[in-house]
């Protein structure tokens, strides 16, 4: 899979590569983005259906604790429930 012409492959691995990862951000701290609906939760036919497990927003939650985490879901999105759950449960 390419991207703008790079192999997604070749991009170093984030839990291997750590040392050269910190090199290369060069003392800015990255952010992740995560899409809602298909990638924190399965696909469901209706997205207010869709609803994130306890042991993913854990993962989320350890995420966050070492970088900025942003959570992306379309307009209409049942998300904003889990969003605000997390928040409540930190």
């Amino acid at each position: 899979m390419t991207d703008g012409g790079m192999n997604i492959a070749a991009l170093p691995h984030a839990l291997r590569a750590r040392d050269e990862l910190t090199r290369q951000f060069g003392g800015r701290r990255p952010a992740v983005f995560l899409d809602y609906d298909g990638t924190l939760t399965p696909i469901v036919d209706r997205p207010d259906d869709a609803v994130i497990s306890e042991s993913m927003r854990a993962a989320v939650r350890a995420l966050a604790q070492r970088c900025p985490v942003c959570v992306v879901a379309r307009a209409g999105c049942g998300c904003r429930r889990a969003v605000r759950a997390c928040r409540h449960q930190q």
